[in-house]
């Protein structure tokens, strides 16, 4: 959030001119949060990076199904709509409240409400699906995945 405010500044001191600030700063932290996503998913893979730790510190290896959870939900998130999925994080990322999330984003705190309802069921089914196609590959594998 921090980043996002020292970015919109920036923006307004080139001279600027914003009619609805918060639409606007909603945007620019939608824009940055896609930007992040964009470069963790070319960053180096999870479990890479982990077991090159793993072996500098000499540790005990990494929980797989966890970082296979994570990425289920990484996945699940990036399928969601845009408006839900910012939603959505910023509810239960970055904690805000409902009716906070309805300010800074410019809607009325019933729209927040059914995007965020919608986002939790769409989660739900994506996740499902994610984890009955790691299911049957793993079977078609002949267990091992």
């Amino acid at each position: 959030m921090q980043e996002t405010f020292l970015e919109a500044w920036k923006s307004l001191r080139s001279g600027r001119v914003v009619e609805s600030p918060g639409a606007w700063l909603a945007g620019v932290l939608v824009h940055r949060a896609g930007r992040r996503r964009r470069r963790i998913e070319r960053s180096v893979p999870i479990e890479r990076a982990l077991d090159e730790a793993r072996d500098a510190a000499d540790l005990p290896a990494p929980d797989l199904d966890l970082l296979r959870a994570r990425e289920h939900i990484q996945r699940a998130l990036a399928a969601l709509d845009a408006d839900r999925r910012a939603v959505f994080l910023l509810v239960y990322q970055e904690g805000l409240s409902c009716r906070e999330t309805g300010e800074l984003l410019g809607v009325p705190l019933g729209t927040v409400l059914s995007r965020l309802h919608r986002a939790r069921g769409e989660l739900r089914l994506i996740l499902r699906h994610l984890v009955e196609a790691q299911d049957e590959q793993r079977a078609a594998n002949g267990g091992s995945a």
